[in-house]
């Protein structure tokens, strides 16, 4: 109940001040890194990759400014990234996808000290509701409902081999990005 109540406290979902010329312009430096690290993945097959680190910058911007600006962060990425690499044809689910994964960072994150539990819970959320959710049925309008269970029977094995990975990259981006932030907070 504690997380619950941490939820409803005054501020979590507040606006003002989210969108300030400051945080809009980190967010889109946010938005620009997730776009930069896009190419780089490292793939299982030619047609699926392996690790990708594209949502680690929109994870921790989604700890630093709240859950209102993850989700702006999430459709804005993933459409920016479609438009400057498209890699098939374009599903407007994903957008909500890569919202949801960092509404799920904001919701563990945002306003609490960066621990490494509450990172793994975050990515944890993001792969069983994201990737073996929303993914799934994303991939089985696009493709046909046996190309979706096949997607979801390869990303298991992929999110089993990435999950620590991507939990020990953002908890130590994240880390170093509040300690930037206190040292240039204004």
């Amino acid at each position: 109940m504690k997380f619950i109540d941490q939820l409803n406290t005054k501020g979590f979902w507040r606006v003002n001040g989210v969108f300030g010329t400051r945080n809009l312009v980190l967010m889109a430096l946010f938005i620009a890194m997730s776009a930069a690290i896009t190419p780089y993945i490292i793939t299982l097959t030619p047609n699926q990759k392996l690790l990708s680190f594209q949502s680690l910058p929109l994870a921790v911007g989604s700890m630093l400014f709240g859950p209102w600006a993850a989700v702006l962060m999430g459709v804005a990425s993933d459409t920016v990234n479609y438009l400057i690499k498209p890699m098939g044809p374009y599903h407007p689910g994903f957008a909500v996808s890569l919202a949801v994964t960092c509404l799920f960072y904001a919701l563990w994150q945002y306003q609490r000290p960066i621990r490494l539990w509450r990172v793994a819970c975050a990515q944890l959320c993001s792969v069983v509701f994201v990737h073996f959710g929303l993914n799934m049925v994303w991939m089985s309008t696009l493709y046909g409902h046996t190309a979706g269970q096949f997607y979801t029977g390869v990303r298991v094995i992929n999110n089993l081999v990435t999950f620590p990975f991507m939990v020990l990259a953002v908890f130590a981006v994240a880390k170093a990005a509040v300690e930037i932030e206190k040292r240039y907070a204004r």
